[in-house]
């Protein structure tokens, strides 16, 4: 992945779901949850390695984790929660 610029408050967005594309699938287009866990950093995400505009490389590029919105459940129902 690369990146030009960074925004001052930097939002990721991870895909949940993933789609059944097989052509002979007897469910097609049926799509499931992915459940593998996602670790990252709660302090200090450097995004420097990103950038490809150099002269962004030299500025802050740290984030700190603010909120996570989280789904419990399964493709047909759930719930969220943040924290």
């Amino acid at each position: 992945m690369d990146l030009f610029k960074l925004p001052p408050i930097l939002i990721i967005h991870l895909k949940r779901f993933l789609k059944n594309d097989h052509e002979y699938s007897f469910f097609r287009n049926a799509s499931r949850k992915i459940t593998e866990l996602v670790d990252f950093p709660i302090t200090s995400l450097n995004m420097s390695d990103y950038l490809i505009n150099e002269e962004d490389k030299s500025k802050d590029n740290i984030y700190d984790l603010f909120g996570v919105s989280n789904h419990m459940g399964n493709l047909h129902g759930g719930h969220y929660t943040a924290s």
